[in-house]
């Protein structure tokens, strides 16, 4: 017999895990930053004030931002043909 031996099948690559970041910008403000595991932000955090990102899939549908005492919400409104 003659010809190649097959080789094996490549091994799937492991997802990327989710992460999280921080960075101090001018004087003591503190940012945080999370991520989920295909690189969309999930989380922010810049002095007291924290943001949330939903996502439908890869498209983002709501961002909730809560300081102290105050909720804000900002849906994103995406029609049939996602504009």
């Amino acid at each position: 017999m003659t010809g190649h031996p097959e080789s094996p099948s490549p091994s799937p690559l492991p997802l990327p895990k989710a992460q999280s970041s921080s960075a101090k910008g001018r004087g003591t403000q503190l940012v945080s930053y999370a991520y989920r595991a295909d690189g969309l932000r999930t989380y922010k955090n810049t002095n007291n004030v924290t943001t949330a990102y939903r996502y439908d899939g890869q498209m983002g549908i709501e961002d909730v931002e809560t300081s102290p005492g105050t909720t804000t919400v900002t849906d994103y409104a995406i029609g049939a043909r996602g504009i």
